[in-house]
C-alpha cells in the first residue's frame, strides 16, 4: 500500500525562518525524523530532527531555492522544491517512497534528487553509516556498483578505490566538493591517505561514476568520492561512542554539533581515536587520531562565512613484501598458491610508516538574489609520509635504518558566480612536494628534491531543467594552464639537472549528461559523456629513490599527459508501486596514452637520465562493462540492495612478462549485497555480502614481473544496533560488528587480510 506523508509548513514573521509540522498518512506526529533543506546554488545543508509533537524549525536560512527532505527509518519520503522567500505560507504533500530518496551534490556540482540526476552517482548518508558501524569513510562505498575497493592487509594498510576498471589514482577524492590531493604521492593523488580517513563527522559520502574532469580537474578520469562534512541547524545534540574487539582494536569517538547567536552560528566537530594493538600477524600496530569540524557565520541573511578543518595523525607497523618462490612456468598466466608458488608478505619489525594531513578551507558565500550569487573559496593542505625501514626482518633489507620522508602542500584560491541555470569560475593551484632521504650508513650524505607547479583554470556549466523538470541537460566545460618551476636538488647529482623543463600542455575537457524521467512508467533514461585529463604528477617527473647511500633519478621531466574519453548510458526503472528500482549502465572509458613505471625497457645505457627504471609515457588501454543494481523495499521493515559489475579492462603494452594485456587488480565479476532489517522499534540488523572473480597482479620474478592470477574475497558482515531510549533527548545503542563471518582465507595481491573478527560497543546519542 502506498503511504502518504503530510508536511505542513509556514515561515515565522522572519521571512528567512521555516518551520512546520511532521505526520505520517494517519496525522500522528512523526518524532525523530531526519528534515533536511539543501540549497541549490550553495550545497548548503541545513538538518534537523523532528520533535515528540513532529514539529521542526529553520532560522535566519538565506533566500534562494531548497530541496526539501523528510525521513524516518520506517517512512522514507521523496523531495520538495521550496523557495524562499517566494513560498512564504507553503502547503506540501510529500508522497512516500519505499525505496529512499538520496541527494547528489557532486554529479553536477549542485543538489539534486535520485529522480533528477542524469549521471551515475550513489550516496550513503549519515544514518546509514552510523547503523554499518564502518570505521573507515572508504568502506562505505564498498558496495556501491563499479566501485572497488581493496585494502592490503588490516586496519591502516595500503587502500585503493578502482573505479570503472581503471586505476586507483584515475578517482578523485573530495571533501566538501574540494580535491583533496597528496601532491608528494607517486601519482599525485590521495591513495596514500585513503585507509585514514575515519568515520567522525561526516553527513554523507556521495560517489559519481564515470568522467568528472570538467567539474573536478585532474584525477577524476574514473569517477569522484565526495566526503560531505556534517553541518546542522538544530540545537546541541551528538553522540560518544567506545569500542573494542578483535586484533587488539580499540576505538573512541565525540561529536557534536549545534547552533548559537540565533542561529546565526552553525558548527559541528567530531574527534576519534583508533588503536589497534596486534593486527592481522599480531604485529601489525595501527593508530590513528582525526579530527573534523565545521562552523559558519551568518552576518546578514544574505551572507555566509564558513571554515571546514579535517585533519588526521597515524602511525602504521608495515609488512614486507610479496616474494615469488620455487620453479615457475617459462611463460604464461600463474595460478596465485600461498607458500607454493609466492611468499605473503610477511611481518617486518622495524618497517613503518608515519603520516599525518590537515586540510583546512574557508568560503565566503553572498546571495545578491535568491538566484544570483557569488562564493569564494580557499583550501590549504599539508600532507606528509614518512616511511622508515630498519636492518630487521627477512628478506631484502638495509643494512642501517632509513628514512624517506614525503612532504606536500596544495593550496588553492577560486570564486564561482551562480546564475540562475549557469555556473562560471576561476580557480588558482600551487602543489609543491619535498622529498627528503636520509641513510644511517656511516658519512651517507642526505638525498633532497624540491619541486613545485601553479595553474590556473577556468570552468563553466549550463544545467537546464525542462518539461516539468522531468528533462534534464547539463553542459560543461574546464580549460586548465600550468606553469612550472626550477627543481631543487641536495645530496646527489640527478642527470636530469638542467634537463628542459617541458610544461604540461593546457588541458580543455568537456561534459554532456542528458536524462529524461517518464512519471507515468517510472522510467528514467539518461547519458553521459566526457573528456578526462591527467597532467603528470610532479613526482612522476622529478622523483628520485635514495637507499644505502646511493641516489637515483625516477622520474622523467618530458612526460606528456594522459588522456581520456568516456561515455555512459543507463536505465533507472521504479517497478512494484515504487517498492523496488532497477539500475542498468554500460561504460566505456578510452585511455589514449598513459604514464608507467617501466622497470624493464628503461635501462641505464639508453636512457637519457641513467635511470636503472622509471615512469614513462605507454600506450593506453580502455576499460568496457555493465553496472546493475537492484535495490527493493521487500516489506516495510526490509531492505534489499544487490549489486554486479563486469568489467574487462585491457592494455595496449603488456605491463609483465608474458605478454598479458589484461589491466592489473581489476575483477572482471563483482557483486555486493546488502539486507536492511528493522527489528521490532529499536533494533536493526544489516548484513552485507562482497565477493569477485580473479584478479592479475604483477608479482616481480628473476628479471621481470609475470601475471599471478588470485582469488577474489568472498567476505561477509553483519551489524546489529539495538537503541534503549533513556529521555526524549537520549538514547543509548549497543553495537556489535562482526567482520569475514565466513572466515574467508584470501590474499590482496598477496598481503594476508583478517579472517573471523569482531567488535562492539556503546553510543551515547543525545
Amino acid at each position: 500500500m502506498r503511504l502518504n506523508l503530510f508536511l505542513l509548513s509556514a515561515l515565522a514573521a522572519c521571512a528567512a525562518d521555516f518551520k512546520g509540522i511532521l505526520t505520517d498518512p494517519d496525522g500522528a506526529p512523526v518524532a525523530n525524523a531526519a528534515i533536511a533543506l539543501l540549497g541549490r546554488q550553495t550545497a548548503q545543508q541545513y538538518s534537523t530532527t523532528s520533535a515528540a509533537d513532529g514539529g521542526f524549525r529553520f532560522s535566519g536560512l538565506p533566500d534562494g531555492e531548497y530541496l526539501l527532505t523528510a525521513s524516518h527509518r520506517s517512512l522514507l519520503a521523496a523531495e520538495q522544491t521550496v523557495f524562499l522567500p517566494e513560498m512564504p505560507y507553503a502547503s506540501v504533500q510529500l508522497k512516500l517512497r519505499p525505496v529512499a530518496t538520496r541527494l547528489n551534490v557532486t554529479a553536477a556540482g549542485m543538489p539534486q534528487s535520485v529522480d533528477e540526476i542524469a549521471k551515475a552517482a550513489d550516496t550513503i548518508d549519515s544514518t546509514t553509516l552510523r547503523d554499518r558501524n564502518e570505521h573507515t569513510l572508504l568502506q562505505a562505498v564498498r558496495l556501491t556498483p563499479g566501485i572497488r575497493v581493496t585494502q592490503l592487509g588490516g586496519p591502516g594498510a595500503l587502500t585503493r578505490v578502482l573505479a570503472r576498471g581503471l586505476r586507483a589514482f584515475d578517482t578523485s577524492l573530495l571533501i566538501d566538493g574540494q580535491r583533496f590531493r597528496d601532491t608528494a604521492a607517486p601519482q599525485g593523488d590521495a591513495t596514500g591517505f585513503l585507509g585514514d580517513l575515519l568515520q567522525m563527522n561526516t553527513g554523507r559520502v556521495e560517489v559519481l561514476r564515470g568522467s568528472g574532469s570538467s567539474l573536478y580537474g585532474t584525477h577524476a578520469t574514473g569517477g569522484v568520492v565526495n566526503l560531505v562534512t556534517d553541518a546542522t541547524a538544530s540545537g546541541f545534540h551528538g553522540e560518544a561512542m567506545v569500542e573494542a574487539g578483535g586484533l587488539g582494536a580499540k576505538r573512541a569517538l565525540f561529536r557534536a554539533s549545534g547552533a548559537a547567536a540565533d542561529q546565526r552560528l552553525l558548527y559541528t566537530f567530531g574527534a576519534t581515536h583508533w588503536n589497534v594493538s596486534r593486527g592481522v600477524d599480531g604485529d601489525d600496530r595501527y593508530r590513528n587520531t582525526g579530527l573534523q569540524g565545521w562552523a559558519q557565520w551568518r552576518p546578514t541573511s544574505n551572507g555566509a562565512l564558513s571554515a571546514r578543518w579535517f585533519g588526521s595523525d597515524n602511525f602504521t607497523g608495515l609488512n614486507g613484501f610479496v616474494s615469488t618462490t620455487g620453479p615457475l612456468p617459462a611463460s604464461g598466466d600463474i595460478k596465485a598458491v600461498a607458500f607454493g608458488n609466492f611468499i605473503p608478505a610477511i611481518n617486518d619489525p622495524d618497517s613503518r610508516r608515519e603520516g599525518r594531513f590537515n586540510a583546512v578551507a574557508g568560503n565566503y558565500l553572498h546571495s545578491f538574489t535568491p538566484r544570483v550569487l557569488v562564493k569564494g573559496t580557499t583550501q590549504i593542505l599539508r600532507s606528509s609520509r614518512d616511511n622508515r625501514n630498519g636492518p630487521g626482518g627477512s628478506g631484502f633489507q638495509p643494512r642501517f635504518s632509513n628514512s624517506n620522508r614525503f612532504d606536500g602542500d596544495n593550496d588553492v584560491l577560486g570564486v564561482r558566480i551562480e546564475a540562475g541555470s549557469l555556473t562560471a569560475g576561476y580557480e588558482f593551484e600551487r602543489e609543491r612536494f619535498e622529498n627528503l632521504g636520509v641513510d644511517g650508513a656511516p658519512n651517507a650524505p642526505r638525498a633532497f628534491t624540491a619541486v613545485s607547479q601553479k595553474s590556473s583554470a577556468l570552468f563553466a556549466q549550463n544545467q537546464t531543467r525542462l518539461l516539468h523538470q522531468r528533462l534534464q541537460i547539463t553542459l560543461s566545460g574546464r580549460w586548465q594552464k600550468f606553469q612550472i618551476s626550477l627543481p631543487s636538488f641536495a645530496g646527489g647529482a640527478p642527470r636530469y639537472v638542467g634537463a628542459a623543463l617541458a610544461v604540461p600542455p593546457h588541458a580543455l575537457t568537456g561534459d554532456a549528461a542528458v536524462s529524461y524521467f517518464l512519471a507515468k512508467s517510472g522510467t528514467k533514461i539518461r547519458s553521459h559523456f566526457g573528456n578526462g585529463y591527467r597532467a603528470p604528477a610532479l613526482y612522476e617527473r622529478f622523483g628520485t629513490t635514495y637507499f644505502g647511500g646511493n641516489f637515483s633519478p625516477l622520474g622523467d621531466p618530458r612526460l606528456r599527459p594522459e588522456r581520456a574519453l568516456s561515455v555512459d548510458g543507463g536505465v533507472d526503472q521504479y517497478v512494484a508501486s515504487n517498492r523496488v528500482r532497477l539500475s542498468a549502465t554500460y561504460f566505456y572509458t578510452g585511455l589514449r596514452e598513459v604514464i608507467a613505471y617501466d622497470s624493464i625497457s628503461v635501462r641505464p645505457a639508453t636512457d637519457p637520465f641513467g635511470r636503472f627504471g622509471g615512469y614513462r609515457n605507454t600506450g593506453g588501454g580502455l576499460a568496457r562493462g555493465v553496472e546493475t543494481q537492484v535495490e527493493a523495499a521487500l516489506t516495510r521493515s526490509t531492505r534489499f540492495q544487490f549489486a554486479y559489475t563486469h568489467a574487462r579492462s585491457q592494455e595496449r603494452v603488456s605491463a609483465v612478462i608474458g605478454g598479458s594485456l589484461r589491466t592489473p587488480r581489476i575483477p572482471r565479476h563483482t557483486v555486493t549485497a546488502m539486507v536492511t532489517q528493522q527489528i521490532g522499534k529499536r533494533t536493526v540488523a544489516i548484513f552485507d555480502f562482497v565477493g569477485t572473480s580473479q584478479t592479475m597482479v604483477p608479482l616481480f620474478a628473476g628479471s621481470g614481473s609475470r601475471p599471478f592470477y588470485f582469488d577474489g574475497p568472498r567476505t561477509a558482515n553483519l551489524n546489529v544496533n539495538h537503541d534503549i531510549p533513556v529521555s526524549d533527548r537520549v538514547t543509548v545503542r549497543v553495537f556489535t560488528r562482526l567482520e569475514n563471518l565466513l572466515d574467508n582465507t584470501w590474499y590482496a595481491e598477496g598481503f594476508r587480510t583478517p579472517g573471523f573478527w569482531g567488535a562492539g560497543g556503546l553510543r551515547l546519542l543525545f
